[in-house]
């Protein structure tokens, strides 16, 4: 998605007011838009994609530990190596439909998820890493959504974000 199309998808919604950061988690990059009074300030994507995550380090049908630990420690790297994408104050933005689906939110507007509520989803996940029977849960797990997902806690807990917030 082009940074016009995600900023102009926004806009709409939070006006022309305020700070907030754009995410869209893609195929090979997450791009941050850095949004300030309703003008685009900048532009940054790093290299951690989901489907760049899935397909490099998830072998396993449902990925084992060491493989998540792989991805997490190859994820952190690259968000640590900006500091500049820490929060400055910005509410977090993000209408990718995958990490949709994976929080599974079905109506119409502006959803927003704690850290601790991405926290807690990702334990889930982790813990069918850890050997948990899938019958057990709930999950539709996939590669992509297990990268998505990772990704986005990543994000979250590293760049000190308390929330974010999904537009449907």
């Amino acid at each position: 998605m082009d940074s016009n199309s995600l900023l102009s998808s926004f806009s709409s919604l939070y006006g022309t007011s305020g700070k907030y950061r754009l995410l869209h988690i893609g195929t090979d990059t997450a791009k941050f838009l850095f949004i300030d009074q309703g003008v685009c300030q900048q532009e940054r994507s790093i290299n951690i994609g989901f489907r760049r995550i899935a397909s490099s380090y998830f072998k396993q049908m449902i990925p084992n530990e060491a493989e998540v630990e792989n991805a997490i420690n190859f994820i952190e790297d690259e968000i640590m190596s900006q500091k500049e994408l820490v929060n400055q104050g910005e509410n977090l933005v993000n209408s990718n439909q995958l990490l949709i689906d994976v929080f599974d939110i079905h109506e119409k507007g502006v959803h927003e998820c704690s850290r601790k509520t991405v926290e807690e989803l990702f334990t889930q996940y982790a813990l069918l890493s850890m050997g948990n029977i899938p019958f057990q849960t709930h999950l539709e797990i996939s590669h992509e959504k297990y990268a998505i997902l990772l990704v986005l806690r990543e994000i979250v807990h590293h760049l000190k974000f308390d929330a974010i917030q999904f537009v449907l």
